[in-house]
């Protein structure tokens, strides 16, 4: 993925926050965190990245039940989630 990367507003599902035909431009960003404004890549059914703008809700952290107490570290027994949402819901394709 590019450093910046410009994309245009498609549909209502950011409405009305963003409109159809605003420009945004995005940054890979440094922290998730809910609130955030969000470029993300979506398989279709043809499998088929498509680019989406959604709105970070909420970041799910899980601990792996396989892997032994004692070695728990978030750099390898979490799993992360992350739920996604435009802020038009009636409009949106949603996680």
């Amino acid at each position: 993925m590019a450093l910046l990367q410009i994309v245009s507003i498609k549909g209502s599902s950011m409405a009305p926050t963003f409109a159809e035909g605003d420009r945004l431009l995005f940054r890979p960003p440094w922290r998730l965190r809910p609130g955030q404004v969000l470029l993300i890549q979506r398989s279709s059914h043809a499998g088929v990245d498509i680019p989406q703008v959604k709105r970070l809700l909420r970041v799910e952290r899980r601990i792996d039940e396989a892997s032994p107490i004692s070695s728990l570290s978030p750099s390898n027994n979490t799993m992360s989630g992350y739920w996604v949402e435009g802020d038009a819901k009636e409009a949106s394709t949603d996680s």
